[in-house]
């Protein structure tokens, strides 16, 4: 059952638009996060929401304001949480017979990290890093990972290896420092847009459903 809400966040960012695709008797639900460039309706959502239901984990993706006014620039850090807070809540509200997880592209899943680390995501059972945006390009720092290590459940991370935004040695470091609760993915040519090359072993289609196929069974076996 796939239907599109309108989720209230504050009077000041106004309300954005989520799209709910959780059949009946869903067990697991994984809200979903865009990135900083494209909403929630973007080719790589649609295609990772789509495939993620045929795995049988229900999805629900959702616009942050600035994306929902059609502007370009991303919200200030505390609305983008609060949006993530508020639309969290709701499906953990809506959906009480489920587990809930956290996951989202690149700025939309360190969002989800940041709230987490602050306490604002309570019934959430793991959060799922599409492309960890560890710093800009050509700035390799671990500094935007250091909430990571105040966040008390299973995070999944899937990096590719020609990921501008996290270099890889780094990610290694980073996940090994919270061992307990890090699994990391790795995807050999894949950039932060996971797509590929011709030389690489997987093209961006197998690359996907491999991406698809490991949060899955993640999800499925976490906690």
């Amino acid at each position: 059952m796939t239907k599109r809400v309108s989720v209230a966040i504050s009077e000041k960012a106004g309300a954005v638009t989520a799209v709910a695709s959780v059949p009946d008797g869903c067990r697991r639900v994984l809200v979903l996060s865009h990135g900083a460039g494209a909403g929630m309706d973007h080719p790589f959502m649609q295609t990772l929401s789509d495939l993620l239901n045929e795995a049988d984990i229900g999805t629900y993706r959702f616009n942050f304001p600035y994306t929902e006014q059609g502007k370009r620039a991303p919200n200030a850090q505390s609305i983008l949480l609060a949006t993530v807070e508020a639309v969290t809540a709701r499906v953990v509200h809506e959906y009480p017979n489920a587990q809930v997880f956290f996951g989202g592209k690149s700025m939309g899943g360190r969002m989800g990290s940041i709230a987490a680390a602050k306490g604002m995501l309570p019934g959430i059972q793991g959060l799922i890093f599409f492309g960890f945006p560890l710093h800009a390009p050509g700035r390799d720092s671990v500094d935007r990972a250091a909430h990571l290590a105040k966040i008390d459940v299973p995070m999944l991370f899937h990096q590719g290896t020609r990921d501008k935004l996290a270099n890889l040695d780094m990610i290694r470091e980073v996940c090994a420092s919270i061992d307990k609760y890090a699994t990391l993915k790795v995807y050999e040519g894949a950039d932060h847009s996971f797509k590929t090359r011709k030389k690489d072993p997987l093209d961006t289609e197998e690359t996907m459903h491999a991406m698809v196929k490991a949060t899955a069974g993640w999800i499925k076996t976490a906690r």
